[in-house]
């Protein structure tokens, strides 16, 4: 118990390095005893653990293992836990279907009991794969029944739950056209109590989007500054991906305006930043930005982006088959 409380201190001082070694240590100590229930919370820590290492595959393996073992142990509320982490994994990698079906087993799992934070989780994340896959209508269901789904009593109000949903169901209706719309829900999002101390990461989000949205309205009041804001934010923050986005936003709002050295600017800016954070999604976003901007470079730019596509593609399937891999072997174990 007390070695679980100094990896719990060292993961929230972001001494990751060292809450690896604490777990290493309660697992290899849980095994010689036979302690299943400590093997199965440090297989969960370890999943954790590699997620935040972006090792997708050793995260899935440990998840695996966890969900196994609470299985057998009739844990039906972790169990539901550890198959949202495995969901998310999968939504990441593009295997949107894996991920819908982990997301109802954990639902199916603590079916009749008051788990609004499994609830709320699986919600938000079916919203998010239905805007993926442009199924705009079911996500904004999903999003809705999410928002319905909080309860402050046992979902404290630091995560931020209604912030993030109202701003997942903007982010649907900017994604449809529909900015007027968004802008309601992006301006309801900014008035959640203590939104900035307690999520500055989706603080700045927002601020993004807002900004977007308004934009694209022609409504041009605080622009760019609140662009800049959220850049500033998200860069202090060390939130490489948020950067980018921004740059990439930054970069369309100076072409509209014809300022053309800043849109090319902001826009290799973003490129450099997508390539050095192995970010290849962003990567043919900025190429697909970059071959607008300069026309003249469009067949260069577009060969890039075409090279890029293939390999990102052949990377997914190779971890999803990993994946698959794992989910086999485990059940072999057992």
């Amino acid at each position: 118990d007390n070695l679980f409380r100094v990896a719990n201190r060292y993961y929230n001082m972001d001494k990751l390095g060292n809450f690896k070694k604490t777990i290493d240590v309660i697992l290899e100590r849980s095994i010689a005893r036979g302690d299943t229930l400590s093997k199965t919370k440090a297989y969960s820590y370890l999943g954790d653990f590699y997620v935040s290492q972006a090792v997708s595959d050793s995260a899935f393996l440990y998840y695996s293992r966890a969900e196994k073992l609470y299985l057998q142990r009739k844990d039906n509320y972790n169990l539901a836990k550890t198959l949202l982490n495995k969901a998310l994994l999968l939504f990441n990698v593009g295997d949107f279907l894996g991920s819908e079906v982990a997301i109802f087993n954990a639902l199916r799992a603590v079916k009749g009991k008051k788990v609004s934070d499994v609830v709320y989780d699986s919600y938000n994340l079916l919203g998010l794969i239905h805007n993926e896959l442009g199924n705009f209508d079911r996500s904004i269901e999903y999003n809705s029944k999410a928002l319905a789904s909080i309860d402050n009593k046992l979902i404290p109000s630091v995560f931020q739950s209604r912030a993030e949903s109202l701003n997942n169901m903007g982010y649907v209706y900017q994604n449809i056209k529909r900015h007027d719309k968004a802008l309601i829900y992006f301006r309801e999002a900014l008035q959640q109590e203590n939104l900035k101390t307690d999520k500055p990461s989706l603080y700045a989000m927002i601020i993004d989007n807002l900004a977007y949205s308004k934009f694209k309205t022609g409504d041009f009041d605080g622009l760019p500054e609140e662009f800049y804001k959220s850049l500033k934010l998200r860069d202090s923050l060390q939130l490489t991906s948020g950067s980018i986005v921004s740059k990439m936003r930054l970069s369309e709002y100076f072409a509209f305006n014809k300022n053309h050295e800043k849109s090319l600017e902001y826009a290799k800016e973003a490129l450099n930043e997508s390539l050095s954070s192995k970010n290849y999604r962003s990567v043919l976003l900025a190429l697909k930005r970059l071959s607008i901007i300069e026309p003249q470079k469009a067949a260069s730019y577009t060969k890039e982006y075409i090279h890029i596509n293939d390999s990102l593609q052949v990377a997914e399937r190779k971890m999803g088959d990993k994946f698959t891999r794992i989910e086999y072997e485990t059940d072999q174990i057992k």
